[in-house]
């Protein structure tokens, strides 16, 4: 449907409005085109994944069969690959499925030309189940606070000027933090489950599970201030 369309619909939910944006001018290869993968990536500017690492190794060998024709004939374009996937270290587990792929004399060759920059996201996003004739609507809450986070030393030159991207040489102090806030909710929802919640929504508006939850926050906010430097200010922004 996307090839034919070329477009599909994103639906952005929002805790207070939904907005629905067209993304156009794409198209789509199924993952059982091998060849037609191996082409694109062989001929793009930029690979990102977004598959989830435990579908990483199924990609790493359609990554290198593509960078095996990139770089045939004594070409030698760089590329930088970006996983977007929820995990530590994504990128240099990336690049491992991806050169146990490789003889040892490509990933000899290969290892200067091709960049896996660790990132972290900070985002939520889901399926929303409504009748589409795409059927590839998704959800995103609060889109203002997304934040894309790359490690700069990953990538290989020429660094891509990506706009939604921020490039940093700390990256572990933002994993560290997405961490932290996110094991604080996890206290918050096994407080509210305790008090009879499936809901995590309805649960922080009990006073024991939000208790539990401002504690939480409370304490990890102080420890990532103390052990990464992010002041007061930046925590509540990031946190509300």
């Amino acid at each position: 449907t996307i090839t034919r369309l070329k477009q599909y619909p994103l639906r952005v939910v929002a805790p207070d409005a939904e907005t629905t944006v067209t993304i156009d001018r794409v198209t789509a290869i199924h993952f059982d085109q091998v060849e037609h993968i191996e082409h694109a990536i062989a001929e793009c500017d930029l690979v990102s994944t977004s598959v989830g690492p435990l579908q990483l190794p199924d990609i790493g060998p359609l990554i290198a069969a593509g960078l095996r024709l990139r770089f045939s004939n004594g070409k030698r374009k760089p590329l930088n690959v970006i996983p977007f996937e929820n995990t530590y270290d994504n990128g240099k587990l990336l690049r491992k499925l991806v050169f146990e792929n490789l003889s040892e004399d490509e990933r000899e060759r290969f290892a200067l030309l091709v960049g896996f920059p660790d990132t972290t996201i900070t985002v939520t996003a889901f399926d929303v189940k409504v009748d589409d004739p795409t059927g590839l609507i998704v959800g995103i809450d609060r889109p203002e606070d997304r934040e894309i986070v790359a490690d700069k030393a990953g990538f290989v030159a020429p660094v891509p000027s990506l706009a939604e991207i921020i490039m940093t040489d700390e990256l572990p102090r933002y994993e560290d933090r997405k961490m932290f806030v996110a094991g604080a909710h996890a206290i918050g929802a096994w407080a509210g489950h305790r008090c009879g919640h499936d809901v995590y929504s309805k649960a922080m508006q009990e006073p024991e599970p939000r208790k539990a939850l401002d504690g939480a926050i409370a304490e990890m906010s102080a420890v990532l201030q103390q052990k990464h430097g992010f002041t007061p200010a930046e925590m509540t922004r990031y946190i509300t």
